[in-house]
Order: C-alpha cells, then sequence, then structure tokens
C-alpha cells in the first residue's frame, strides 16, 4: 500500500512539522511513503494532487491541520 503525505496550501507560510515526523516514522516502520507540500506549486493545487496520485499509484491520502 503507497501512501501520500500532505501539506495543504495556505494563505501565510508555515511548516507543519507533523507532516514530516509522520513521514519519517513511516518509512522507518517500512511504509511505502511519499509527500507532497502544496505551498509551493505553481497551478491549481487540487490538479497537481489528482495528478500525483494518479501518477504515482496512491492508496491512501493523509493530510494533518489546525485548530
Amino acid at each position: 500500500m503507497k501512501f501520500l503525505l500532505v501539506i495543504q496550501p495556505t494563505e501565510l507560510f508555515f511548516m507543519p512539522l507533523g507532516i514530516p515526523y509522520i513521514n519519517g516514522a513511516m518509512r522507518h516502520a517500512g511504509f511505502d511513503v511519499d509527500a507532497i507540500n502544496l505551498q509551493f506549486v505553481d497551478g491549481n493545487p487540487d490538479d497537481i494532487l489528482k495528478e500525483h496520485i494518479v501518477d504515482n499509484q496512491i492508496d491512501a491520502v493523509l493530510c494533518g491541520g489546525l485548530t
């Protein structure tokens, strides 16, 4: 199973540290993990995400959030 961790686009720049920590822990545990930072993309983030999912045959998409 291939996982994709997504850093969502925001109006202000910040680096959510939870996503990199989860990425490292999952890789260490042997999971097949990819990541994409949608804060720094040219174009529509939704289209870029869809293309990345299809091109890399992603099975599950994981994202974080702030409250």
